[in-house]
């Protein structure tokens, strides 16, 4: 027998004349010991088609893998991490969605009655998002400071929307911003042209000067000498 059919028997690949065939169990010492001696009676132990755990996972551990217990991928994942991470990462609850989702403030009266209407119409059509903070200017309240320092008679002179970052748009253009995130941005497309932008501008501003009287409330120096006693006796 040459030293390369002795190789191949050894290693379960070469069936000399005489051998057991390969679908027979037979014992690999045994075998071996056999085709050197010319005894070629089967010894039925071991299938030598599935050797044992252990030399599977002797072979496994040379490409850097493991057995089931703590497996390693065949790109280095551990699987087992892989499970616990995804297990373990945070679930979406209310307290971890409770976040500030308003996009603008509207500065509004609530002391007059057309406002209101409008501003009862933004907050139904706001009500699933809450884009919209709206800041009830004629509270007692009401404070500068946290409104990018637009006081109380600033307020009732126009409209005021104010951003997150401290910017504030006023008049037709505060308008378009509180329609655009309630989706009827389309009632104020048409001020995008110029020409109409202004005439609309105008007329709000006629209408912001004499609100007042239109509603038939008092004048802005009687409503300010109110606003004054009122703080006094809260402080």
């Amino acid at each position: 027998m040459s030293s390369f059919t002795s190789f191949g028997v050894l290693c379960g690949r070469v069936a000399p004349r005489g051998a057991p065939s390969m679908g027979r169990r037979v014992n690999a010492n045994s075998l071996a010991f056999s085709l050197l001696s010319g005894d070629s009676r089967p010894h039925a132990t071991m299938d030598v088609r599935r050797p044992p755990l252990g030399v599977l996972a002797r072979v496994n551990g040379v490409n850097g893998m493991r057995g089931v217990n703590g497996m390693r991928g065949v790109n280095g994942v551990n699987r087992t991490t892989r499970t616990n991470a995804s297990s373990s990462a945070p679930s979406s609850s209310p307290s971890a969605a409770a976040t500030t989702t308003w996009r603008i403030k509207m500065l509004f009266d609530s002391d007059c009655p057309l406002c209101m209407r409008e501003v009862d119409m933004l907050r139904r059509r706001d009500a699933e998002n809450n884009y919209i903070e709206f800041v009830d200017i004629a509270s007692p309240s009401y404070r500068p400071e946290d409104n990018a320092g637009i006081s109380f008679e600033q307020a009732m002179e126009r409209i005021h929307g104010i951003y997150p970052d401290g910017s504030f748009v006023v008049d037709i253009a505060a308008f378009k911003a509180f329609y655009e995130l309630v989706g009827l941005g389309w009632v104020y497309k048409v001020t995008e042209i110029g020409f109409v932008n202004k005439a609309l501008s105008a007329v709000y501003s006629v209408w912001a000067a004499n609100r007042l009287s239109i509603t038939g409330r008092p004048d802005m120096e009687t409503i300010l000498r109110e606003k004054k006693t009122c703080r006094s006796v809260v402080d």
